[in-house]
This record gives C-alpha cells, sequence and structure tokens, in this order.
C-alpha cells in the first residue's frame, strides 16, 4: 500500500486532478464555545529566500484553484520544512483550528481492518 501511495504521490495537488481536491473539501464546523474567538497567530520569521518560496507557492495553489483568498478574521501559521532533494515544502500549521472544529460523531475505519479487506483484491481503483 505505501508503495502505491508513494509512486502516485506527484498527482495528489496537481491541476489536472482539481475535481478530485474540490470532493474533498469539508465544511467548517465551528465549536459553539469557540465560535466567537477568531485566532490570529504572529507571522513566523523567515528568511528571504524562504518568503520568496511561499509567495510563489501561494501563488501556484491560488491559479490552480486549491486555495483562495479569505477575509476570516483568522490566520494560521506558515512552516518551512526541507525536503530531501534540498527544496523548501510549504506547510500551514492547523493545530488550532483542528480544535476549534466541531469533531465528526461516526468513527473512521481502522487501517489494519481495511488493508485486511483489501488482501484478496486484484485491482484498486
Amino acid at each position: 500500500m505505501y508503495n502505491i501511495v508513494e509512486t502516485g504521490s506527484n498527482i495528489y495537488a496537481s491541476p489536472q486532478y482539481k475535481p478530485m481536491i474540490e470532493s474533498m473539501i469539508a465544511e467548517y464546523k465551528p465549536a459553539k464555545n469557540n465560535a466567537e474567538c477568531p485566532f490570529r497567530h504572529q507571522p513566523s520569521r523567515h528568511s528571504a529566500v524562504e518568503s520568496e518560496s511561499i509567495r510563489k507557492e501561494v501563488d501556484v495553489w491560488l491559479q490552480d484553484g486549491i486555495v483562495r483568498k479569505s477575509s476570516l478574521n483568522s490566520a494560521s501559521r506558515v512552516v518551512v520544512v526541507k525536503k530531501k532533494d534540498g527544496t523548501d515544502r510549504i506547510c500551514v500549521d492547523f493545530r488550532q483550528l483542528n480544535s476549534m472544529v466541531l469533531k465528526d460523531c461516526f468513527p473512521v475505519p481502522r487501517m489494519d481492518d481495511v488493508l485486511f479487506c483489501a488482501n484478496d483484491v486484484q485491482m484498486y481503483s
């Protein structure tokens, strides 16, 4: 399973798979006790090179429809992580936002159960 995901890892944010990305968008449901409590992290300090790579990546995301401009009164922190090849990976720290979102009341299936059920499958789609 890991090999399947690893070999297809370049397709996840590709513009040609935009319909797949759009189908994964979830509606934000704030918890009642946090509905009136927006948060705004202070921007992290980045070098000029990191700031430029953040700007370029966000421009690509805007162009591909992966993100959109927002006027919300909340902001999560941007983190730059080095990949194995030395290039920058732009990440967003959504931990505080995730803590404010209502949790779904149905359990996610256990991965080992899913893999056990898919053991004899000839083709995955």
